[in-house]
């Protein structure tokens, strides 16, 4: 999630960084339903190319659940998520398909990412 903030190396934040970070996530977790969707669409979408991918989805969820759950599992279960969005089955979620499946979530589960 912190590297979304960083200019440089991914790994380290400046102190300017750092609280906008705080400040974003701050306003995010208390702001509306599509600010936090919005966020979290960011945080998602991890080769920041404006979509949410299945190998997006499958980072998001192996970073999650560890390495308690078989990566088949984990890239089978993104892929059924992603279709299952896709309104104009691209194979990849937009922002608007992503808050689709945000709408039927609870915000704070989808929020609760490792920082690393």
């Amino acid at each position: 999630v912190l590297e979304l903030f960083a200019a440089e190396d991914p790994t380290t934040l400046s102190a300017e960084e750092f609280g906008l970070a705080t400040s974003e996530l701050r306003r995010a977790q208390s702001g509306s339903r599509d600010k936090r969707s919005d966020l979290l669409f960011r945080v998602y979408d991890g080769n920041e190319d404006g979509f949410v991918c299945p190998e997006d989805l499958t980072e998001v969820l192996s970073q999650t659940w560890g390495s308690s759950v078989p990566h088949e599992i984990v890239q089978g279960t993104a892929l059924r998520m992603v279709s299952a969005f896709d309104i104009d089955r691209d194979g990849k979620l937009s922002g608007k398909e992503f808050r689709h499946l945000a709408a039927g979530s609870d915000l704070d589960d989808l929020f609760n990412l490792p920082l690393y």
